[in-house]
């Protein structure tokens, strides 16, 4: 008997009405810290921020950035924002244009024109930006402290939403109403660790290549990155942010007291003294330059 076959059949998932599938998958990755498009961005980023033909101009950057905060930060502060912002989106471009495959030549024209297109936006709505800037600040940092909350979301679900939506609030809330104290009272903090974060790691490498030494205490190894540096004044490689958090309760402190109008300058002045006194302290006697120079005696 002549045998009949079977109409083949695919596994595949019909198209979507006008023949766009893939795209709209990419919706699913929204939500996913593997798939989203800005796990992707960080990754990229910080692969970069890695290789070593960017670490002296990166240096020299942060070094820049941070004595112009040191000098008057509430100045300065517009520019060196709106730079960041006109960096970033040119990061993303670079990146987009990679993954389309796009030549040399016209990678350069859609970096430069969407670089100039940021940077023309968040100058002119600068008062807007700030907003945006200060609740993705709250979010972050209300993510960062937010593993109680994370832990009562799996027995009650909304709460971890909750508890970013206020860190959300307070952070636009905050650098909206508050943005001249804070700055005043930030910027030399920041410029601080710019500075000290880009002219060691300058410093470190300059030496390095001048002399046949691999490194000189208390100075990074010159192969460290320029993030790793700053990451290693920051925190403990066990992550642990008391010197930080004690930098941020100091300032904030001091922006509370100084907010008065009666308020005597000094008393702010003496809790900014006595946070970088203190954590000065703290990290002499701690463990947290042990992956730089060995343990400190």
């Amino acid at each position: 008997s002549e045998q009949q076959q079977a109409p083949e059949t695919s596994d595949a998932e019909p198209e979507a009405s006008g023949g766009v599938v893939l795209p709209c998958m990419g919706l699913d990755d929204l939500t996913s810290s593997v798939g989203s498009p800005m796990a992707s961005y960080a990754r990229r980023l910080d692969r970069s921020l890695r290789e070593d033909r960017f670490q002296l101009p990166l240096a020299a950057a942060a070094a820049v950035a941070g004595a112009f905060c040191l000098w008057d930060g509430l100045r300065v502060w517009q520019g060196l924002f709106t730079a960041s912002v006109a960096a970033a989106a040119a990061g993303v471009a670079g990146f987009e244009g990679e993954q389309m495959g796009l030549p040399a030549v016209s990678q350069a024209i859609l970096v430069v024109q969407v670089a100039g297109v940021a940077a023309w936006a968040t100058w002119r709505g600068f008062e807007g930006a700030q907003v945006v800037f200060g609740a993705l600040l709250g979010a972050c940092g209300a993510f960062a402290v937010g593993g109680w909350a994370r832990y009562l979301d799996q027995r009650l679900p909304g709460c971890a939403l909750v508890w970013y939506a206020v860190g959300t609030t307070f952070g636009a809330t905050l650098v909206s109403s508050w943005r001249r104290p804070l700055m005043l009272a930030l910027a030399p903090l920041l410029g601080g660790f710019l500075l000290v974060a880009g002219g060691g790691t300058m410093a470190s490498r300059s030496l390095a290549a001048l002399t046949d030494q691999d490194g000189i205490a208390p100075l990074p190894p010159p192969s460290m990155p320029w993030t790793h540096v700053a990451a290693a004044l920051l925190a403990a490689p066990q992550n642990q942010l008391q010197g930080l958090a004690a930098q941020c309760f100091s300032l904030l402190l001091a922006v509370l007291l100084q907010s008065g109008a009666k308020a005597p300058r000094p008393s702010a002045i003496l809790c900014l003294t006595l946070g970088c006194v203190l954590t000065a302290a703290m990290a002499a006697m701690a463990r947290e330059c042990d992956h730089l120079n060995g343990t400190v005696r």
